[in-house]
C-alpha cells in the first residue's frame, strides 16, 4: 500500500540566552512511496553509513530533496534520514534510508 510521507528540514528560529542557535523542523514536502523494514542480511551489512538504518523508503518522486539528518513522518512515527540513493543514477526512483527517532 502506498503511503504519504512528510519531509521536515531544520530551520533556524533564533538563539537562546547563551547565544546557541535554536532549530525546529519545518515541513517542506509531502510525497508518496513505500516503506520496508531492513534486517542484518540486507545492505546494512555492506555499507557502514547504513548500519543504523532500520527502514528504507522507496519513491518514484525524484523531486524529493531529502538529505542526511532530515526528518520524515509517516503513520504518526518520526524517522531520521541516514542516506539517500538514486540507484545506478538513472533517475528511476529514490531509496531513502531512515532510522526511528525515539
Amino acid at each position: 500500500m502506498m503511503l504519504a510521507f512528510y519531509l521536515f528540514k531544520r530551520n533556524l528560529v533564533g538563539e537562546n540566552e547563551l547565544g546557541q542557535e535554536i532549530f525546529e523542523h519545518k515541513r517542506v514536502a509531502v510525497f508518496a512511496g513505500y516503506m520496508d523494514m531492513l534486517d542484518g542480511s540486507e545492505s546494512t551489512d555492506k555499507l557502514a553509513y547504513l548500519e543504523d538504518s532500520t527502514h528504507v523508503i522507496l519513491t518514484k518522486d525524484m523531486t524529493v530533496n531529502a538529505e542526511i539528518d532530515d526528518k520524515i513522518e509517516v503513520n504518526g512515527k518520526t524517522y531520521e534520514v541516514t542516506y539517500v540513493d538514486d540507484p545506478v543514477n538513472i533517475g528511476h526512483h529514490l531509496e531513502i534510508y531512515v532510522k526511528g527517532v525515539h
